[in-house]
């Protein structure tokens, strides 16, 4: 067997998402994931994005994918060009075959055309077959993090003397120094100005001004969070549930009948979720308070839970600790390009559109 490797173009579309259809995640259940309506819509957040397809050299059809994306971060407070891979998927009908290693050699080379130094990627740490697939691709583990969703189920307590309202375009410069002094020397960290802050706004698709809520005192922004709707992007349905999964439900729909509780989605259903974007703040509480808001936006409309991702003691993961919530612990895998250039032993910064 022969393949060849192209860009993926709109009519590709269809095939894609079969492809991501057919990928469960997930412990003790599952749940599938398809980007909706465009499965590109990742590649277009970046200004250097591609899908590629392997295809089979002898009839044109289609075999595998991988997504990926060439940025400007920060990498022990240097910008760095840097590029992350995601979504590698293989037909069922072609997996070890060697499609998604030829994938990652086609990315990597984009990247070195477009002058990256260092390529990384998330994995979950239950995903061996990945984990197995990168190192044997010369990728190493460098730090282990936590997409956290806690279960939205009743309203919080947001009595706060302090002005709460939605971004406006004249906040923009205030929020952009605001987020860049919160994650000052994380590796992989970018920062905004106010151009490049309102930029971003507008390429996340389903994303504007009125998802994010600024908190101001005396005058001055003390925090900032903005709340995207996965949904409006990406379709996420419950495939199955494991034996304890279903026990957690019968218990939590009886106790329901007394006090408020989260329900656990069942076969079928859609886990409707806000990703916690972009976030930068003074002091704890006021970060706390702005998520005290979204929490009430969230349970008005619906949302089944926000997620938030760091570094497993980063202060948004303390923030959305609860007794009900689902912890996604992924794995940080980095390749150098140029030989030299590494991450360091300073904090990750992890943005939820990478997850």
């Amino acid at each position: 067997m022969k393949l060849y490797i192209r860009e993926a173009v709109s009519g590709d579309n269809d095939m894609l998402q079969s492809f991501q259809k057919a990928a469960s995640y997930g412990e003790g259940g599952s749940v599938s994931s398809v980007n909706h309506p465009d499965y590109s819509w990742r590649t277009k957040v970046y200004e250097r994005g591609k899908v590629f397809m392997a295809c089979d050299e002898a009839d044109n059809h289609p075999m595998g994918s991988a997504s990926c994306a060439v940025k400007s971060a920060n990498i022990n407070d240097l910008s760095t060009l840097v590029g992350y891979s995601w979504n590698y998927y293989t037909s069922p009908d072609h997996r070890r075959k060697g499609v998604a290693i030829a994938l990652i050699a086609k990315v990597e080379e984009f990247y070195r055309q477009q002058g990256a130094s260092l390529a990384y990627v998330y994995i979950m740490d239950s995903n061996a077959p990945s984990i197995a697939l990168f190192e044997k691709s010369g990728y190493s583990r460098h730090k282990a993090l936590l997409a956290r969703y806690k279960l939205i189920y009743r309203k919080s307590d947001s009595n706060d003397k302090n002005n709460v309202r939605t971004l406006v375009p004249n906040d923009l410069d205030e929020v952009s120094r605001l987020i860049n002094a919160t994650w000052e020397g994380h590796d992989l960290f970018t920062p905004y100005s106010a151009t490049s802050f309102a930029a971003s706004i507008e390429r996340v698709p389903g994303f504007s001004y009125d998802d994010i809520y600024v908190l101001e005192k005396d005058g001055r922004i003390a925090a900032c969070v903005g709340c995207w709707d996965r949904g409006k992007a990406v379709r996420t349905t419950v495939k199955s549930m494991g034996t304890k999964m279903r026990i957690a439900s019968m218990v939590l729909d009886a106790t329901r009948l007394f006090t408020p509780m989260p329900k656990v989605l069942k076969p079928g259903e859609v886990m409707t979720q806000y990703r916690l974007m972009p976030v930068g703040y003074k002091h704890l509480d006021d970060l706390k308070a702005l998520l005290k808001t979204i929490n009430n936006r969230a349970l008005s409309k619906g949302i089944y839970a926000i997620c938030g991702a760091s570094e497993n003691d980063a202060p948004i993961a303390h923030c959305l600790q609860s007794m009900f919530r689902n912890d996604v612990n992924l794995l940080l895998y980095a390749k150098s390009l140029d030989g030299s250039t590494r991450l360091s032993d300073n904090p990750v910064y992890v943005d939820v559109v990478d997850i």
